[in-house]
């Protein structure tokens, strides 16, 4: 039976990840604020708060994100696209070897920086033959959740699983004691992906790219010239002229709203004449406003200000960007970020899938997988975008100045792995090495260590590893084991090891795979135990299960950030992503039994 401090604890991790699946609300002061509440409640004692932020897991998953960022700054995984380029004029062909790339690439390095780096090659890949980017920005994503099962380092929850093995048993799992399992559900995966399952994804005919324009949809603002032949026009006769132009050039245009200097109209009235300086917030794709605007006379504003026009000229472009997790603009609105006084840059346009927006762009709060269109300087753009942690849509790399230190990069990282792989060094220590060795060589800088940490995922494990203890001290972890014993009386050991495999999979689904593994290991090991089978062959299954997120955009931050590039929506994910888990499933469990036999 559980007690009184093991009820407040369950409905306080209940009300936690209610918070998680909300949304409302970033999940790291979800995790932050869990914390403070486990500690007022007597669950956490105040000098274990923060031993989380000292973990070895939490030390190791910086260090790997540090890294990650260094090797592609360098250049080090760049000539991958190129190679791809020249490789094959078939575009299925081109694809198929992009996405095993793409899942190899996310076994060494973080699986966001995997695909932010070949995100942009499929783009262009589908832009060259006229194809829809959701036949490829979904299948590409998948892979690089699938390739980080096979290393340690590959995604946060193995590093985590490692690391709780060490703190239970004394010794962690090895570099790549994921590898026989990982290895062969990241192929089967990139396989049935590769043959058949690019043909279950949905395909809008509005989302196929020409070769400039990437997002479907944008919000632009544009603001009335004196000139304009709208002035002194009801809103619905400029509709009814709205309606011809569309009806004649196969353009979609749509009026959202109307500013008039400290007047704000969500629903436009029609009878509403319009005047010189009106701004008006309107949806439609880059083509369409181009036609638009030209024709009746608009000028295209940025966010930041109202009087600046936007100049086109030959030392001026405009790059589509979508936003990264942890990047500088994330949880901003627009006029916070001052693009053009801090960067240099105009915001022309924004694009969310699924959310209507009516109000100024200037108030636009920035999520991941937001695209942006930015407007600036040609040379100064691509530096520009990774200063705000972006990546671009179908453009061309940035122009690398490091180039020269590829290699040592590269040779570093390899003698980190070597180190942990033959246990000389413990991981945290031989990437802290890695890291050290690349500031001391001028590969990476001081300050862009603290910058391309990806804060959020790292305050998430440190807050979470805490939560996680508490399970245990208290006795709650003992006591929903007995539960699951109690339900699954009679059955073997085996079919609960299914069910934990399918629990961690539909966890993970709705809540970010790190704190999933927080929460379902101790669970695990604690259950293989009580049948007396093999902790190793549970905990893996918590490990396999946990890079199975594919039923939606929220389980991964890499199936949020190819939303609106892909054109998706929230249920197109099952399509692809259900048959791809039961698969896993399917596979895994075979798998497990034969490499880590249930009797150890």
């Amino acid at each position: 039976m559980l007690n009184v401090q093991q009820i407040s604890l369950l409905g306080l991790l209940a009300v936690t990840l209610g918070c998680f699946i909300w949304g409302r609300w970033r999940f790291d002061i979800v995790a932050m604020a869990a914390l403070a509440a486990a500690v007022l409640m007597g669950f956490v004692p105040e000098d274990q708060a923060f031993s989380g932020l000292g973990h070895p897991a939490t030390i190791t998953v910086a260090l790997i994100l540090i890294i990650s960022y260094s090797l592609h700054h360098v250049g080090a995984t760049e000539k991958i696209a190129h190679w791809i380029a020249f490789l094959s004029g078939k575009p299925q062909l081109q694809l198929g070897i992009l996405i095993s790339m793409a899942a190899l690439l996310s076994s060494m390095i973080n699986n966001i920086a995997a695909l932010a780096l070949t995100m942009p090659v499929a783009i262009q890949i589908v832009s060259q033959h006229k194809k829809s980017p959701a036949i490829a920005l979904m299948p590409l994503s998948f892979a690089t959740i699938l390739g980080g099962m096979i290393t340690m380092i590959g995604t946060p929850p193995n590093i985590i699983i490692a690391s709780y093995r060490k703190e239970i048993y004394g010794t962690p799992f090895a570099m790549f004691d994921f590898f026989p399992v990982g290895s062969m559900l990241a192929a089967i995966g990139v396989l049935f992906i590769a043959l058949a399952g690019w043909r279950l994804i949905k395909i809008r005919k509005k989302t196929v790219m020409h070769a400039k324009n990437h997002a479907d949809i944008y919000v632009y603002e544009v603001k009335i010239a004196p000139e304009s032949i709208l002035i002194g026009k009801r809103v619905t006769e400029a509709e009814a002229l709205i309606q011809d132009m569309q009806n004649m050039q196969s353009v979609q245009i749509v009026l959202l709203s109307l500013t008039r200097q400290k007047q704000f109209y969500v629903t436009i009235p029609g009878k509403q004449r319009f005047i010189a300086g009106d701004i008006l917030l309107i949806e439609g794709t880059h083509d369409a406003v181009d036609q638009f605007t030209t024709r009746f006379l608009l000028n295209i504003i940025s966010a930041e200000s109202d009087q600046e026009k936007i100049l086109h000229s030959n030392n001026t472009d405009t790059v589509e960007v979508a936003v990264l997790p942890a990047a500088k603009v994330e949880g901003y609105a627009a006029e916070q970020i001052r693009f053009r006084r801090q960067y240099g840059v105009n915001l022309l346009a924004v694009a969310r899938r699924g959310k209507s927006f009516r109000r100024r762009l200037r108030s636009f709060t920035f999520r991941i997988g937001d695209v942006l269109l930015l407007h600036g300087d040609k040379d100064e753009l691509p530096d520009v975008v990774n200063q705000l942690g972006c990546i671009p849509l179908a453009q061309p790399s940035p122009k690398f100045g490091k180039r020269k230190h590829a290699l040592p990069a590269f040779i570093a990282f390899l003698l980190g792995i070597l180190a942990v792989s033959f246990n000389l060094l413990a991981p945290q220590v031989a990437f802290l090495l890695v890291v050290g060795a690349m500031v001391t060589m001028n590969i990476l800088l001081i300050r862009e260590i603290y910058e391309q940490i990806n804060w959020p995922i790292v305050i998430l494990i440190a807050a979470m590893i805490p939560l996680s203890q508490a399970l245990e001290s208290t006795g709650t972890v003992n006591v929903i084991v007995q539960l699951i014993l109690d339900v699954t009386q009679d059955r073997s050991v085996l079919v609960i090891l299914i069910m934990i495999f399918i629990l961690t999979m539909v966890i993970t689904d709705i809540l970010n795979n790190a704190a999933t593994v927080l929460m379902m290991a101790p669970i695990a090991s604690t259950l293989a135990e009580q049948l007396q089978a093999n902790p190793d062959t549970f905990l893996m299954a918590v490990a396999m299960a946990s890079s199975c997120g594919f039923l939606t955009p929220i389980g991964h931050h890499n199936n949020t950030l190819i939303m609106e590039p892909g054109g998706y929506k929230f249920t197109d994910y099952c399509r692809l992503g259900f048959p791809l888990q039961i698969l896993m499933l399917l596979c895994g469990i075979p798998l497990l039994l034969f490499f880590w036999p249930l009797s150890a």
